[in-house]
């Protein structure tokens, strides 16, 4: 049954669950897409399993979508692969031009907007980022990557939003799937990094977040407390000297007193003198 949808869809997930990706699995995908670029998922699924095909392929892969996005710039799938190819190679300016004609081009697949929100994000406009990602969870199909990439933005400014954001991921992959299990795996550990800060009050929640903080942004540290006061010295009574203070006007007194003392003295050892 060879134009069978649903039999090419099952043929695909099983090519596509395989630890090593095929060129075959990847068309069987591809004629399903092709037919209905619309249709749930699939479209992302057709990306995921390029990137997962041995190197050398990838890259002939790639190539290809390229020249074929070249020649005719309203083959929607071939400019969504191609968008999302520079997305992975870090050319985000790149990334937004070839995708925004896709929000007229594919209206109602939300992993357009949820791709493009990536690219604003990266290059510094987390704003526009987030408007994208909620036109993206207003569609008819549910994106569970728009969660996650939410949970990245509002890591810096919300907290309590991330923790949300990744709850919402989560629990998307459990009733609809996920694509990326080492991002579902990773979203666990971050939830629960999150709750942590949260629990601890920390203004920086640092850890292994997929995408880098915007550029030029550099991240607010929590400054460190203040330094306990010294304690203060115990009061204690200062030794009475003929110097010290309050001592200077006994100082002629006592010079006086040795006078008259020596004077005495003398006046005994002369009377003695006489005696003899």
């Amino acid at each position: 049954f060879p134009d069978d949808a649903e039999v090419a869809a099952a043929r695909a997930a099983v090519l596509g669950g395989a630890e090593a990706v095929t060129p075959d699995a990847v068309t069987t995908l591809e004629r399903l897409v092709v037919a209905n670029p619309s249709a749930p998922r699939k479209l992302a699924a057709l990306a995921e399993l390029i990137a997962r095909l041995p190197e050398a392929e990838r890259d002939a892969r790639r190539a290809r979508d390229r020249d074929a996005q070249a020649r005719d710039p309203r083959d929607v799938v071939a400019r969504y692969l191609v968008g999302v190819e520079a997305l992975a190679l870090g050319d985000f300016a790149r990334a937004q031009e070839v995708l925004e004609p896709l929000e007229e081009g594919l209206p109602d697949v939300p992993e357009v907007p949820v791709a493009l929100a990536v690219a604003r994000f990266e290059q510094g406009d987390a704003d526009a980022a987030l408007k994208l990602l909620d036109a993206a969870e207003a569609m008819p199909t549910l994106a569970p990557d728009l969660f996650y990439e939410r949970a990245e933005i509002l890591r810096e400014r919300d907290l309590t939003g991330a923790r949300d954001a990744l709850q919402s991921y989560l629990g998307a992959c459990e009733s609809v799937g996920c694509q990326d299990v080492a991002r579902q795996e990773r979203a666990g550990t971050l939830l629960q990094l999150v709750t942590r800060c949260l629990e601890e009050r920390a203004q920086v929640c640092d850890g292994d977040w997929e995408h880098p903080r915007p550029k030029g942004k550099a991240p607010v540290a929590t400054p460190p407390p203040a330094p306990a006061p010294a304690p203060a010295p115990a009061a204690t009574s200062a030794p009475a000297t003929p110097t010290g203070e309050g001592g200077s006007a006994l100082l002629p007194i006592l010079v006086g007193l040795g006078a008259l003392a020596a004077l005495g003295l003398l006046a005994l050892l002369l009377r003695r003198r006489k005696k003899m």
